[in-house]
């Protein structure tokens, strides 16, 4: 097998499903919740630092949107309103100032 196939995208969209099978098997069991749980927040984390030192845009945005609803759950409510305000404006700002929006 050469390693173009191990990453086609039929290879990965069968072991993101066989991944989510396998998280839903597990719903009926506390601690592996909440080890999943975990992952998906340093997932989001990750993702968050990624789009930060590499300067991508869309992925900071999309982050920090990931980021929102653990926010209000933890009490946050001001970074949620702060943030939410924050993302609206900066999902439009390619439009309402193209001279700053870099890309």
């Amino acid at each position: 097998m050469r390693i173009d196939d191990a990453i086609s995208p039929e290879v990965i969209t069968k072991l993101q499903s066989a991944m989510e099978k396998w998280s839903t098997s597990l719903d009926n069991y506390r601690t592996a919740k909440l080890w999943l749980l975990y992952m998906h927040l340093v997932e989001i984390l990750r993702a968050f630092i990624l789009s930060a030192r590499t300067g991508n845009w869309k992925m900071y945005l999309q982050s920090l949107h990931e980021m929102l609803p653990y926010l209000a759950a933890s009490g946050h409510h001001n970074y949620v309103k702060s943030l939410t305000l924050y993302l609206t404006y900066m999902e439009k700002l390619e439009d309402i100032h193209p001279h700053v929006y870099v890309g």
